[in-house]
């Protein structure tokens, strides 16, 4: 299972220290930095470092009252929950800020068409 998530973890931004460390703590969570980067091979800031970003993701949660600081992966289902509502959140923003119809070329629509490849139409 885990080889099976390492390309989807990384299709969602996961560096592959990212991906040692997120499935190094599914594994055993309440790990501290060290105890990751003994579990992954990894040197102890490089390992820091990743946890940090997944922190920063949202896909990690540290125990900073805990010495030294532990770590939980979220579950990746709850990661991807969250994922979720932040794109939902964003969009309403989006859509309460005036709609943006253009993000790219302003005289350029682009389709979807039925074979999932992008079909730019003529400008207007």
């Amino acid at each position: 299972m885990k080889e099976r998530m390492r390309p989807l973890l990384g299709s969602i931004g996961f560096s592959g220290l990212e991906i040692d460390a997120y499935l190094a703590l599914l594994e055993q969570p309440n790990a501290s930095g060290y105890q990751v980067a003994q579990k992954i091979g990894k040197l102890v800031g490089s390992t820091y470092k990743a946890l940090d970003s997944l922190r920063a993701k949202g896909a990690v949660v540290a125990n900073e009252t805990a010495r030294p600081t532990t770590f939980v992966a979220l579950s990746i289902s709850e990661y991807m929950d969250a994922r979720r509502r932040d794109l939902e959140d964003l969009q309403v923003r989006m859509s309460g800020a005036g709609s943006v119809r253009y993000l790219g070329n302003p005289r350029v629509e682009s389709r979807i068409s039925g074979a999932g490849k992008v079909v730019p139409l003529a400008p207007r």
